[in-house]
């Protein structure tokens, strides 16, 4: 089918999947809208909303780090407006664990002057697909091995700072946030002056004032926000752990919390950064 033939809704979602199929990857991703918009559940790893060719791109390599997945063949239906209804049967396998689930997905797709230019994706069963991870939501950190004449903070620490971090925030566990902490640490972050309506304080002293600026987040935070660890690098006495926050309304937003040990191991300060649009 030439792409000049695409008339229908129906049209432009086959041969999108068609060329998927055939691995012209390229050529699919022409059949995307620009600005095409796709939301996926928020409490998956690669959940959110993703927007323009490249936040569909970056969904997609998010996925591939936890499943391969295998599809039936799917049910379309046209829709009066031009969009379509598809409905298929997927087998996701944990890329770490084996672990296999089954489910149902709807996807709700909107088409305009033959391009997609939205999808909304319904899983069955979520609880049943991140079952078949080891840690939901988490990325599995690749450390360099230990050479001599190399001093850097510990792996089973970097190890242990991750997990606190991973489990904490996406279980909204705060005392699991603040164990690593210890009592004098100074956290700073550029959303402390929206809570301490100072804009000249931009920094909280003390487990007690960070201990409740992690509560507070918690009751601020949209209902559904994921937290994936995607790197974990090591200094001589500090970690940075490099993040994504996949926000239900806003999409997919990265970080780096940088924290640096003490003496007896705990952590002393907590600086978070972000990516901001220039």
């Amino acid at each position: 089918m030439a792409d000049g033939e695409l008339v229908s809704g129906l049209q432009v979602v086959e041969e999108l999947a068609r060329r998927f199929q055939a691995g012209d990857y390229e050529r699919a991703f022409e059949l995307y809208h620009p600005e095409v918009l796709i939301e996926q559940p928020a409490s998956l790893p690669h959940g959110g909303i993703h927007r323009g060719v490249a936040g569909v791109r970056a969904m997609g390599a998010l996925f591939a780090r936890f499943w391969d997945r295998a599809i039936s063949e799917p049910k379309r239906y046209a829709c009066d407006n031009g969009g379509v209804v598809q409905i298929s049967t997927q087998v996701w396998t944990g890329k770490t664990t084996g672990r296999r689930a089954e489910v149902d997905v709807v996807e709700l797709i909107s088409v305009e002057a033959g391009r997609v230019t939205e999808i909304r994706v319904f899983q069955q069963d979520t609880q049943r697909l991140l079952a078949t991870l080891d840690r939901p939501g988490a990325v599995p950190v690749q450390y360099w091995s230990r050479i001599s004449g190399v001093t850097a903070v510990d792996a089973t620490i970097v190890e242990s700072l991750v997990r606190h971090w991973d489990e904490g925030w996406n279980k909204e566990d705060v005392d699991m946030v603040v164990a690593p902490f210890a009592e004098d640490i100074v956290f700073s972050s550029p959303f402390v002056p929206r809570i301490t309506k100072d804009p000249s304080v931009c920094a909280l002293h003390g487990l007690s004032a960070v201990r409740q600026y992690v509560a507070e987040s918690f009751v601020r935070a949209t209902r559904g926000i994921r937290y994936t660890v995607d790197a974990a690098y090591a200094g001589t006495d500090t970690v940075a752990l490099a993040y994504t926050v996949h926000h239900p309304t806003y999409g997919d937003r990265g970080g780096v919390d940088t924290m640096r040990l003490g003496q007896a191991g705990k952590v002393v300060e907590w600086r978070c950064q972000y990516a901001f649009e220039s």
